[in-house]
């Protein structure tokens, strides 16, 4: 009876947390749609997966004895002891969804250390830090060794999680790369979504790339990884200065895009190195990157700001005229690209060859 208390409770809550995340590609061209999942709320309320919930271990007992003194101990959590905490759990924050979700991942991964980072509770029994771990360990069925501490003021839940946390950056950082982490975190990001999904903004999907895993991917790829602080180096000095119609870390990303594709890491360099610094093209030779990049920066001019739509229209551009390059095209003009201003869904981004 016990167990199926603890399953339903489970069952209810995934149900409410996992988002599935679609995208479709056109089998003929390779070119891959845009496509908007399942919108769900910011914050998730699980309060009432927990209204007829009987407790199932003794750690209530243990942090009840520890209360009156202030005092704190270690114990590993699991699903069935993470509810009985939760019942605790009153006038807390609201949840946020993407937070567990991130803590589900890296414990699915094997990406959670124990870091001596605490479930606090206050002098009246009552919960006030660590909800979003202890979701997180009923959803992925995990056992996290925990610190508790048991005892404090009500008040002292303002001060907490006042400070920075931290990120893919911190990671890389502590790592030694040291010029350039925020960059190269995003590069990575933006490579790792766009192998999963061709799409190169996260606004309609649900795909959790942690700190962890940043860092995990730069450990696996490390030549890659250095390339990618390279281009970093390389677009924050000339690249975006000279073309700053994509910021230094979306060139980057392009950059080291069209490098990884076999055998055009030559080719990158010299497409990437004209388009920015338009140097070696001109309009009488009909280049492809010329009129690519003609209209690249009279979309950024004529548009404001540097919205994700705008953005993907930009890549579009930018892969077109990679494609049109690399194919040999001798008489590009500006119809070449008009392909895009007749078509209804302008979330089509031709796949790079």
């Amino acid at each position: 009876m016990k167990q199926k208390q603890v399953a339903v409770a489970e069952k209810a809550v995934k149900k409410a947390v996992v988002v599935p995340m679609m995208d479709k590609a056109d089998p003929n061209t390779g070119a891959t749609r845009i496509v908007a999942t399942e919108k769900k709320a910011r914050y998730v309320d699980f309060s009432s997966y927990l209204d007829n919930y009987k407790i199932q271990t003794k750690i209530l007992e243990r942090i009840a004895d520890k209360t009156p003194k202030g005092e704190f101990f270690k114990e590993t959590v699991n699903k069935a002891s993470a509810l009985d905490i939760l019942t605790r759990n009153k006038d807390n924050r609201k949840l946020k969804r993407q937070s567990i979700d991130k803590y589900v991942d890296d414990l699915q991964h094997g990406n959670f250390e124990w870091n001596g980072e605490t479930i606090k509770f206050d002098k009246n029994g009552r919960l006030i830090d660590g909800q979003h771990r202890l979701w997180a360990i009923v959803l992925a069925d995990a056992k996290v060794p925990c610190l508790i501490v048991c005892g404090l003021e009500p008040k002292v839940q303002a001060t907490i999680d006042n400070g920075q946390n931290r990120n893919a950056s911190d990671a890389l950082h502590f790592h030694g790369y040291i010029d350039h982490p925020s960059i190269v975190a995003a590069v990575i990001k933006a490579y790792e979504q766009w192998n999963r999904t061709h799409t190169v903004h996260s606004r309609n999907h649900r795909y959790v790339f942690s700190p962890a895993d940043v860092l995990n991917w730069a450990l696996e790829h490390e030549n890659e990884a250095k390339k990618i602080n390279e281009f970093a180096e390389f677009s924050v000095k000339t690249l975006f200065k000279d073309a700053p119609f994509f910021k230094a870390s979306q060139w980057a990303f392009l950059y080291f895009l069209l490098w990884s594709l076999p055998g055009r890491q030559g080719k990158a360099k010299d497409f990437i190195t004209k388009m920015a610094l338009n140097s070696g093209i001109s309009e009488d030779e009909h280049s492809a990157i010329f009129y690519g990049r003609r209209m690249i920066a009279r979309l950024d001019k004529d548009t404001e700001g540097n919205s994700h739509y705008i953005y993907t229209l930009k890549v579009k551009l930018l892969v077109k005229a990679w494609n049109l390059w690399i194919e040999g095209k001798e008489r590009a003009t500006e119809k070449s690209f008009r392909w895009m201003a007749g078509e209804k869904d302008n979330t089509v981004i031709e796949k790079p060859i």
